[in-house]
């Protein structure tokens, strides 16, 4: 049975407690860093910053130059969602419910990538709509569907969504779909990992074809980070 008693406030021998303001900072200065990644500028992030907890609403904040007593940090120019759309390394689509959500990656300051999404209701352009229907064989092709399945669940059986993925240079994709029951329920189906395109005809693969309709949903994709939507207003 341990006997001794916690001393609350007080370090163990030997162990330092220096360092943890500036891992707080670090870390309060990738969060400003993420949402300028986003697009989102000075106001709105200590907007959302005062809805943190402390001590990170303020270590955010003096970063952002609210607390006079801490030296400024030097002004970094915001980043319209224009151009983090042409920087934007788009790896998942789905458009569901009224809502169209994209996870992408995109480079900030010479790093390798910064992970972050956008999620928009609202009705997307016709191209993008269109782009996302001609998925649809490709996602047959995965599971492997004959013409006769396909016929029967043609119109049951709608493509939602995709995902890319990158392993040893080549490129895989998969498909989010949903399938509407004899019960009036909904089936969420995802389809395993494909190669996309491949110079060896033996593999399975999507082909060149499948690998021209991905290119063209990414850069629907794109174009609706950037701006290309019908209306509506960007929510968190």
């Amino acid at each position: 049975m341990w006997r001794g008693r916690a001393r609350l406030g007080r370090a163990w021998p030997g162990k330092s407690t220096q360092g943890k303001g500036s891992f707080m900072k670090r870390t309060a200065q990738r969060i400003i860093t993420d949402y300028r990644a986003r697009g989102y500028d000075n106001s709105r992030i200590r907007a959302l910053a005062n809805g943190r907890p402390e001590p990170m609403r303020s270590d955010i904040l003096q970063f952002l130059g609210e607390d006079k007593t801490m030296p400024k940090e030097q002004p970094q120019p915001t980043i319209s969602m224009e151009d983090v759309a042409s920087r934007a390394n788009v790896t998942e689509v789905e458009y569901a419910d009224g809502a169209v959500k994209i996870k992408y990656q995109i480079a900030m300051d010479g790093s390798n990538g910064h992970e972050a999404s956008v999620k928009y209701y609202e009705a997307p352009t016709p191209d993008f709509v269109k782009a996302l229907d001609h998925l649809h064989r490709y996602a047959a092709k995965v599971m492997d569907w004959n013409d006769e399945i396909l016929g029967l669940w043609a119109r049951t059986v709608k493509v939602i969504g995709f995902g890319i993925t990158y392993r040893n240079g080549r490129r895989f994709a998969r498909f989010a779909m949903r399938k509407k029951l004899d019960s009036g329920s909904i089936a969420e189906i995802k389809t395993p990992w494909m190669l996309v395109a491949s110079s060896n005809e033996k593999e399975p693969q999507l082909g060149d074809a499948g690998s021209d309709c991905i290119d063209n949903m990414l850069a629907q994709a794109r174009e609706f980070i950037g701006g290309a939507r019908a209306q509506g207003k960007l929510f968190d």
